[in-house]
């Protein structure tokens, strides 16, 4: 029978530090991920919620329209907060695609209308509203990107 020598079980100890360091990068990642993912949509719904609340809301189409951007990109945030973690990269693209949908919804308000409702850029909140969505469609991209790249990776393993 043979001895295991001291180098033999560095080695191991070396692996297995290793492989625990992986584990809590990606825990770090993940949960940063959905934090991040979580509270980009959180804001942007709120945006919605206050300017539903400040009038929107009696704008007929536009007012159900930022009731539903309320709801839906509510819903998102909480899905990639607190959902299960194999579905976390299509709960951020799906947060990116209604996201890019609710900015290009506000372009096309400021330059040709949306059902008949024309948007001026001198109203409460469009430009930081535009700023907010536009940042958050590129760094829910990234999440995007990342939370692939790390399932991709566990299932490697």
């Amino acid at each position: 029978m043979a001895m295991a020598t001291d180098a033999t079980w560095d080695t191991v100890s070396g692996a297995e530090d290793a492989g625990r360091r992986v584990g809590v990068r990606a825990r770090v990642l993940g949960l940063t991920t959905r934090v991040v993912g979580a509270g980009l949509c959180g804001v942007v719904a709120g945006i919605h919620l206050h300017l539903w609340l400040g009038g929107y809301r009696g704008i007929p189409t536009i007012g159900w329209l930022f009731l539903a951007d309320v709801v839906g990109t509510g819903m998102l945030g909480a899905f990639v907060l607190v959902g299960p973690s194999g579905l976390l990269p299509w709960a951020l693209l799906s947060a990116a695609v209604a996201v890019a949908g609710t900015l290009g919804g506000l372009v096309l308000s400021l330059t040709i209308g949306l059902f008949g409702f024309e948007e001026s850029v001198q109203a409460p909140l469009v430009v930081p509203t535009i700023v907010v969505e536009a940042l958050s469609v590129v760094v829910l991209g990234i999440l995007v990107r990342l939370a692939w790249r790390e399932r991709t990776q566990l299932r490697r393993r």
